[in-house]
């Protein structure tokens, strides 16, 4: 596309998310849409987080995505927050508007989608989620039919995965896969039908190692696709077809 003079920019902030494929899908619906926008990733600590914040409403980007670890501490610079924001107590999203950034919350249309129309799980009865944090809060808020069990990560490491059990484990915070693995051993979740990763690693050897014949195991990549659509109409009040959700998906897939 062209760059010019008139064009918007939106983008993400976050740590360590040099390989994040929002740009990637960002930038491929302004194209199909005939949006005239650039998308980047921007690493910011979190020190940095205001200022990073109050200098991209000044710099007038039309959005901003938001990811670990900053869902939580980026409400305080939100003039206001959508609902799904305010339920889910994180933000992914701030739109600007001509009072500030508004918060959004997209995570829980991602998680709903990925779990039901993408992957086809069944409605659990039982879930747990390792994590604390907004990721896990939107989770909380789309499974609010089951009966939930939220494990912080600090609760973890003191034992308290040894009893769990489920149909749907959720593993929602940032750590790596070789974290992982010391943390959530394969033996913990032999009881769980199905595993969900919300990580996308391309690589992800604790998804591999805890992969059974009896179970259901996916990344968040269909996750990530559907929340960046809805924070992408909300950005710029334009509707993403079926058609064209399928044909976002299968382009990334094959990246």
């Amino acid at each position: 596309m062209m760059i010019t003079g008139k064009t918007r920019m939106a983008g993400l902030i976050g740590k360590n998310i040099s390989s994040s494929m929002s740009p990637f899908v960002h930038n491929y619906l302004s194209e199909k849409t005939g949006q005239d926008a650039v998308y980047t990733a921007f690493n910011v600590d979190e020190t940095q987080l205001e200022d990073a914040v109050k200098g991209a409403y000044a710099l007038g980007f039309a959005g901003l995505n938001v990811t670990s670890p900053h869902k939580i501490a980026v409400m305080d610079f939100a003039v206001s927050l959508d609902k799904t924001a305010q339920n889910a107590h994180a933000v992914n999203l701030l739109k600007h508007t001509d009072r500030g950034f508004v918060g959004y919350n997209t995570d829980i249309d991602g998680i709903l989608w990925s779990l039901r129309e993408h992957h086809k799980v069944p409605p659990p009865k039982h879930v747990t989620i390792l994590g604390s944090g907004g990721a896990s809060n939107a989770a909380v808020l789309a499974l609010n039919d089951a009966d939930v069990t939220v494990i912080s990560r600090k609760d973890a490491e003191r034992g308290a995965l040894h009893s769990v059990s489920g149909d749907l484990f959720i593993q929602a915070t940032a750590g790596t896969p070789e974290e992982l693995l010391r943390l959530v051993p394969p033996r913990l979740l032999k009881n769980f039908t199905t595993i969900f990763d919300m990580n996308y690693p391309i690589y992800n050897p604790w998804l591999q190692r805890v992969k059974t014949p009896e179970n259901k195991t996916f990344d968040g990549l269909a996750m990530l696709v559907y929340q960046a659509i809805k924070a992408y109409e909300i950005i710029w009040r334009k509707n993403i077809s079926h058609e064209l959700a399928q044909e976002l998906f299968s382009a990334i897939s094959m990246d």
